[in-house]
């Protein structure tokens, strides 16, 4: 009895000599991952302060806040025109007048809303986020209705990526402040200082020779987000400064 005890004994020992090896071999390991993990760190870290550096202070944060920005976003399937419109606008955001960051917002809503070629159908109304906040909805609705109501026939005669495409804007009139812009919301009168600039715009692409290419905007400062207001096509300013004048 006391020999097999004693045989006990030993196995106990080997068993607890192992767990032993078996705990510092993974403190071993542990201690090696978290080397490697702070290696990787300060590898990370040290080519982000070079990018800094060499790259004339074009660090990722740089590029990131260079193209985009917090007041609108990028349409996943944005063009390459888009894209470039988008750009320019969070440029001007940081250092251009009212006038000009007016203006460069009414450019990218033409970018948006008047390209079809990445639409999947008039459910897909581009451009709404420049729209004035409470006029959104009733946009969004009159859109489909109107200048996306043949849309889905025009994708499956031509196929969307055919379709019309905004390939350059010109401002045909400098944005400019005019008239307080008074709206009624909620029983309540609300007055924001107004911009208005002319715009006219070319397409590529399929049935875009029946699609407007040239309007005027209203871009109210709403609380310091630019945002459009109303806006009309230029045939129709057009008849009404030849009826009533300018103005």
């Amino acid at each position: 009895m006391s020999e097999n005890r004693t045989d006990a004994q030993r196995l106990l020992d080997k068993q607890k000599k192992a767990i032993r090896r078996h705990r510092k071999d993974n403190e071993k390991l542990a201690r090696f991952l978290r080397g490697v993990l702070i290696v990787c760190a300060a590898v990370i870290l040290i080519n982000t302060v070079r990018l800094s550096l060499d790259g004339g202070g074009l660090s990722l944060s740089k590029i990131v806040s260079n193209l985009f920005n917090r007041e609108y976003v990028i349409e996943d399937n944005a063009t390459s025109y888009e894209s470039e419109v988008y750009t320019e606008l969070t440029k001007t955001l940081k250092t251009g007048t009212d006038e000009e960051k007016a203006e460069a917002v009414a450019k990218a809503f033409v970018s948006e809303y008047f390209t079809w070629s990445n639409k999947g159908g008039n459910w897909q109304v581009g451009g709404l986020q420049y729209i004035y906040g409470s006029k959104y909805k009733a946009f969004e609705e009159w859109s489909r209705w109107n200048y996306y109501a043949d849309l889905d026939l025009y994708i499956t005669q031509y196929g969307s990526k055919n379709l019309a495409e905004v390939t350059s804007i010109t401002v045909d009139v400098n944005a400019h402040q005019v008239d307080d812009f008074t709206m009624v919301e909620n029983d309540e009168e609300l007055t924001w200082t107004c911009y208005q600039t002319d715009l006219s715009w070319t397409y590529s692409g399929s049935a875009a020779e029946s699609l407007p290419a040239e309007a005027r905007f209203l871009i109210v400062d709403h609380d310091g987000r630019f945002e459009i207001a109303e806006f009309y096509d230029m045939d129709s300013v057009r008849a009404w400064e030849a009826e009533y004048g300018n103005g």
